[in-house]
């Protein structure tokens, strides 16, 4: 009998959120995900030290509702191909491929983006 055997992923994970003294929580979902990435224990992923190395670049977070700052990156630029949003901002509209758990109503486009949650 052979069994399959599951190849890791590598995920660069990043974000373009900036904290500001108005919005000082901008980077903390950024961090819980790194944080969560190197305790994970499973074999179906390892974060990438490297995005030139990753099978995918995460951006987590933007600063800006229409995502402009990761359209605007210079990562995101050189590799759309393979990046992907996490926002869990309430007034975030997504204009890329990813979670979006806040996403409800006529916005939201299944083909597109992933409902989450928190």
């Amino acid at each position: 009998m052979q069994f399959a055997t599951m190849q890791t992923g590598t995920v660069f994970v990043t974000t373009t959120a900036v904290n500001t003294p108005s919005r000082p929580w901008l980077t903390a979902n950024y961090e819980r995900m790194v944080r969560a990435g190197q305790a994970y224990p499973g074999i179906d992923f390892r974060l990438a030290d490297d995005p030139e190395d990753a099978d995918f670049i995460l951006f987590v977070e933007s600063s800006e509702p229409y995502l402009g700052d990761i359209c605007r990156s210079p990562l995101f630029r050189r590799h759309q191909n393979r990046s992907y949003v996490y926002s869990a901002n309430d007034a975030a509209v997504p204009v890329l491929s990813g979670m979006y758990p806040d996403i409800v109503g006529p916005v939201r486009l299944p083909d597109l983006q992933s409902k989450g949650f928190f």
